[in-house]
């Protein structure tokens, strides 16, 4: 779903697949920012042409994943955390907008169980493991919104901008390892859209994200 759009039918199957391999590894960071993508390594890893390569390296390009350099070529984007700041602003706008579309879709009973989820959670013991199952299910959750708010394009825009900010989320919400106060967000946006409360699941959104925002700034320096 978050990449078929940018994957369009006229795209050779081969090509696709490599794609999604190397989208998952960046953005999993089995590939680390700074890494360089070389065309004949890769064509000779995945038995293609060194045209085939290129042509995914366009497709990770578009997707503000790497970005090519004089002298280096294909290199995996770092970002500065004023262009994460500016993405993110971005993110809001079009997450606010999904949540809000989501909750006007939605039946009644579609939230409780995310809602029963992060009642549990707010009552558990801290731990590394439990945060790590904590950003799994959060994800589910968003992707689940994302997906409920039936706007191909906007799902697109915002799996996008979540492969770039997305990697930095989870490292800021491993190093604050606070998760107390994204549960409440999170329970808070929940129940608004439990109630069909649509602008104000938007409202809290919003909100939530800004708070993300303003830990990853605090956090930025330990996660580079």
């Amino acid at each position: 779903m978050d990449v078929a759009l940018l994957l369009q039918v006229t795209i050779a199957q081969d090509i696709k697949e490599i794609f999604k391999v190397l989208r998952k590894k960046i953005v999993g960071r089995k590939i680390s920012p700074g890494t360089r993508l070389r065309e004949g390594d890769l064509a000779l890893e995945f038995d293609v042409s060194r045209a085939k390569i290129r042509e995914v390296i366009t497709l990770l390009e578009h997707r503000g994943l790497i970005e090519r350099q004089t002298n280096k070529g294909a290199v995996v984007r770092m970002y500065s955390l004023d262009e994460l700041l500016d993405r993110f602003e971005i993110f809001g706008v079009l997450f606010g907008l999904a949540t809000y579309q989501a909750t006007k879709f939605s039946k009644s009973g579609t939230w409780q169980p995310f809602l029963s989820f992060l009642e549990k959670a707010d009552n558990s013991d801290i731990s590394e493991s439990f945060i790590r199952k904590l950003l799994g299910e959060l994800y589910k959750m968003q992707r689940q919104v994302i997906l409920a708010a039936n706007n191909d394009p906007l799902a697109a825009m915002i799996f996008q901008y979540y492969d770039i900010l997305g990697p930095y989320i989870q490292k800021v919400f491993l190093v604050s390892q606070n998760p107390s106060d994204a549960i409440k967000a999170h329970k808070a946006i929940m129940e608004a859209m439990e109630k069909g409360e649509a602008a104000e699941a938007e409202r809290l959104r919003r909100e939530q994200l800004h708070g993300t925002q303003a830990t990853l700034v605090k956090y930025y320096d330990l996660i580079v």
